[in-house]
């Protein structure tokens, strides 16, 4: 290639001596063989490269004074929609092209010198090509009859009108040329067609999907459809054909494929886990995903919550997902009215039918009848044992190799080793380098994934080297290599230098990691990939790196993984560690983290009286230092000392105002966050709401979600407190979606007690308990004692609903409301002692407590409350409504659910600013300030307006979907 000084470009290729072929019909059959043999080659090579011709015709074909054969002219190299008449594959009319096109306009070229005429001279005539029947009966009218059976059947092959269905491995067609024109040249019999033809692309025979098709363009249209089978039985195919359908429909809504990986990005949110982009996007298109997406770790094995979940985000989603689920996943999804379409296995005359021209006429039944019975008919499993067969050419179906070869099957993309190292440079290069890639191999942007990995086994142990090389070459180049690059070749100190750089963790890195390479790094790039993995909530990913990082930074993020999965003891074992660094952010932030650890063990006493000593000697900025502020300031708070709690939170975030890194970030959203809390249990709506809202703003530039979700639970508390339910109730469920949707199952049950008592509180007792049945199917087969002990909670609040005065309007026995409810708190209560949360059971025992004296039994209402531990007086003079619990921000009365007498709304307990640590829930409101509503069922999280969500009635739209 030449660049003139006008910026043109040229290409400079040898002079080929010689004459173009002739454009008549050659003197023999192994004449005309072992010139399109000599094409097919050629064809070979470029197509490894990535690339196809553009125009094989005879005016390119040069016949050399020696006899050879010389494709020359490659001016239209890699372009669409352009070439010589009479040589055009039906696809190039339509302005395409590619490989597949190559091998037609070769077919042509065959059958003028087989035949000595073209097979359609006018492109119009074409057109009218639809079937391969068609193709035969053309060829048979220009004399292909009196050709040998091989020979023809090639021929019909090359010009099938659909590419897929033309030979697709150019590798096998050299080589079957080869062997035609090797018979021909010797005079041997050709009467024996070749065994097998695979298809490129085998076609569609499965569940009519005519009406999901119509289903789909229907509206409201549902938002889930499930594609139900085993792994490996085709389900993808099925995706594959149901996408195509609609993207054939004018009326269908617009419709795209997309793999696991890269569902987020298809739904136009990256950055989130694949729940919730779903639930966010905005994007109202049905999108197929060929492989299962990763369920959350907390329900990867259970089955019923999987459903659970599923259900309640298609519920506000406004794309349409179609999803590959196992049969009992879909099993469940169908008897709660989900769309889904059952992948069945083909009988042996299917599977005969599906053989109809892969194979000889004479030994398809046999062929058949293997493949059935070794497959049990299942599509993808035929097609993959029949292409094994084909590819270890076995021509006889009671051959024992055939076992063998089924067990040692192909990939399901074929690549030869050009278009393998083609795939590999797009996904180092990223997608300036796809313009050397077939589209249908990448969606635009980088490889399918299938496709990389397909690319990845083609090459082997051959991919270290060319990775190797391509660094090299770019680093000669002056250019800064990619990620991915760096690591497949292996390169840990390009890839270490890399690490600081990153706000979150790539795919690429996290399985290279986690593949044996962190041993390779040093241990701080380790922690610093512990940190993103932490901030996107995957603690078992954080462990499995934390022995690869010794020393204090690694020990840090250790601990904090482990406070959060409530190994308390090891938590405090790893800050032991990180406290003895010789760098004081990391230092103090031990610290400080020892002393929330404290907390959690009931030690507030000795976290507070720690820090008053300690403090003094800390350094006025850091995060570390801010770190240690923010846990002394919870030990204040849970003790009553608010103003000691105000100094040290307003100490924390001045000292990382001037940082705005995500670390910074993730401290001073607690700090407000406490700051806002305690605002609210004292009655300071506005300053709650600022502090809310600077929350909110610094979990946002931290990259924690999950932080700015709980935070919802925070705000729909504050609602409460200003009576404006439609607005907590709006809150609270998008605190519930959020943390499905991003995964966190655990941290459902906190958020879901406090909307199930906002639900409650304005009548909406059918969401309510629509609510607690999915809290149930999420958390059923939770060991954890304090889950269980909210579980029973929630089912406490849903009794208390049948002493609310509408419910004794419908015949309800007040009597037996209210002595089931007090059984539910007291069942409850005792559950939260035995786990430890003594303030969740103080504040129940004081219910049930009211509930027993509204029923006349004071000496039981006595020894409820004797049963609830003292609450200190707060010791703070700030004005407004003040704490009265242990934890400041717990109830401040106990709660009588006595109809006739009206209470203002309890201060709601504050936010533990640590993600789903401890829920926000208001105590039962007095009737007389609940809002006349209509009764709700269905699904709890419609996707209703801002403002109008707990006033929706009816069921949500789960049974559309």
């Amino acid at each position: 290639m030449l660049t003139s000084e006008d910026g043109a470009s040229w290409m400079v290729t040898d002079w080929v001596p010689g004459e173009p072929l002739p454009r008549s019909q050659a003197p023999r059959v192994a004449d005309a063989l072992a010139e399109a043999r000599a094409i097919a080659h050629a064809l070979a090579a470029i197509h490894g490269a990535g690339t196809h011709h553009g125009d094989v015709a005879p005016g390119n074909v040069i016949v050399t004074p020696t006899g050879g054969v010389v494709l020359v002219d490659l001016g239209l190299l890699g372009r669409h929609g352009l070439g010589t008449p009479g040589f055009l594959a039906p696809e190039v009319l339509a302005g395409g092209g590619g490989q597949a096109a190559d091998r037609f306009s070769l077919g042509c070229l065959l059958c003028l010198r087989l035949l000595g005429e073209v097979p359609w001279r006018r492109p119009e005539s074409l057109l009218e090509v639809r079937r391969a029947s068609d193709v035969l009966a053309r060829l048979d009218a220009l004399g292909a009859d009196t050709l040998d059976p091989p020979v023809r059947e090639l021929l019909a092959r090359l010009l099938r009108p659909s590419p897929p269905e033309r030979v697709g491995d150019p590798t096998q067609l050299v080589e079957h040329l080869t062997r035609l024109h090797a018979a021909a040249d010797a005079g041997l019999d050709l009467r024996r067609s070749e065994p097998w033809w695979p298809p490129a692309r085998w076609p569609f025979r499965g569940p009519s999907l005519h009406s999901t098709v119509e289903r789909l363009r229907e509206r409201p249209r549902p938002r889930l459809v499930a594609v139900a089978g085993s792994p490996g039985v085709g389900r993808g195919r099925v995706i594959e054909e149901l996408v195509q359908s609609l993207q054939s429909d004018v009326e269908s809504p617009v419709a795209r494929v997309a793999e696991a990986e890269r569902l987020p990005v298809a739904l136009g949110r990256p950055r989130s886990p694949w729940l919730e982009a779903w639930r966010t996007s905005d994007r109202d298109e049905v999108v197929g995903v060929l492989e299962p997406p990763a369920w959350p770790s907390g329900i990867a094995d259970a089955i019923a919550s999987q459903a659970a979940v599923v259900q309640q985000v298609a519920a506000q989603a406004t794309a349409t997902l179609v999803l590959p689920v196992s049969p009992e996943l879909a099993e469940i999804l169908a008897a709660r009215g989900a769309l889904v379409i059952t992948v069945e296995p083909w009988s042996l005359d299917e599977v005969e039918a599906v053989l109809d021209g892969v194979v000889d006429a004479s030994s398809r039944r046999g062929w058949a009848e293997r493949l059935h019975a070794a497959t049990g008919g299942w599509p993808a499993q035929v097609v993959r044992a029949a292409e094994a067969c084909a590819s270890a050419r076995i021509d006889d179906p009671s051959d024992p190799a055939v076992i063998e070869a089924i067990g040692t099957g192909p990939d399901a993309w074929r690549l030869d080793a050009g278009s393998a190292r083609a795939v590999m440079l797009a996904v180092w290069r990223g997608p300036a380098a796809l313009d050397g890639l077939s589209s249908h191999l990448h969606d635009g942007e980088r490889p399918w994934a299938t496709v990389e990995a397909a690319a990845r086994r083609r090459l082997g142990s051959e991919l270290l080297e060319l990775a190797r090389d391509v660094i090299a070459v770019a680093e000669a180049d002056g250019e800064t290599p990619s990620l991915a690059l760096a690591i497949d070749a292996d390169r840990s100190a390009v890839v270490e230098a890399m690490i600081p750089a990153l706000s979150t963790e790539p795919l690429a890195l996290a399985r290279w990691l986690d593949d044996g390479a962190a041993p390779r790094l040093g241990p701080e790039a380790v922690a610093a990939v512990m940190r993103m993995r932490l901030a996107r909530g995957d603690v078992d990913g954080v462990l499995r790196l934390a022995p690869h990082a010794p020393g204090p930074p690694g020990r840090l993020v250790e601990a904090r993984a482990r406070q959060r999965r409530g190994e308390l003891d090891q938590a405090l074992a790893c800050v032991d560690e990180a406290e003895r660094s010789d760098r004081a952010d990391e230092s103090w932030s031990a610290r400080g983290l020892r002393w929330r650890l404290w907390i959690d063990r009931g030690r507030s006493v000795e976290a507070l009286a720690v820090a008053r000593e300690q403090l003094p000697a800390a350094p006025a900025s850091g995060v570390g230092p801010a770190t240690a502020r923010l846990w002394a300031a919870m030990a204040a708070l849970v003790l009553g000392e608010h103003e000691q709690a105000l100094r040290w939170l307003d100490e924390s975030i001045t000292a990382t105002a001037s940082r705005d890194d995500a670390e910074a970030a993730g401290v001073r959203a607690r700090a407000h966050q406490l700051h806002g809390n305690l605002a609210q249990a004292q009655g300071q709506l506005r300053e709650a709401q600022l502090r809310y809202a600077r929350a909110a703003e610094a979990f946002e530039q931290a990259g924690e979600p999950i932080g700015g979700l709980m935070l919802r639970g925070s705000l729909a508390g504050l609602a409460v407190l200003a009576l404006d339910l439609a607005t907590g109730i709006e809150h609270g469920r998008a605190a519930i979606g959020g943390l499905l949707g991003q995964g966190q199952i655990s941290a459902t049950l906190e958020a879901g007690l406090n909307l199930v008592q906002l639900l409650c509180r304005v009548g909406a007792e059918g969401q309510a308990a629509a609510l607690g049945r999915l809290l149930d199917e999420l958390h059923a087969e939770t060991g954890n004692a304090l889950a269980r002990a909210r579980l029973e909670r929630v089912h406490a609040e849903l009794l208390l609903v049948r002493v609310r005065p509408s419910a004794r309007s419908r015949g309800a026995s007040p009597r037996g409301a209210q002595a089931a409810a007090e059984a539910g708190f007291v069942a409850a209560a005792t559950r939260l002692a035995d786990a430890g949360a003594g303030a969740e059971a103080a504040e129940a025992w004081r219910i049930a407590a009211g509930l027993a004296r509204v029923q006349g039994q004071r000496a039981r209402a006595w020894a409820h409350l004797e049963r609830a531990p003292a609450r200190p007086r707060p010791t703070t003079t700030t004005p407004g409504p003040s704490s009265s619990s242990r934890r400041p921000c717990r109830s401040s009365a106990s709660p009588s659910p006595t109809p006739s007498s009206a209470r203002s709304p309890a201060s709601p307990r504050c936010r533990d600013p640590t993600p789903g640590s401890s829920a926000v829930a208001s105590t039962w409101p007095s009737p007389s300030i609940a809002p006349s509503s209509p009764r709700c069922g269905g699904a709890f999280l419609p996707n209703t307006p801002p403002g109008a969500a707990w006033r929706s009635a009816g069921s949500a739209p789960w049974s559309s979907s």
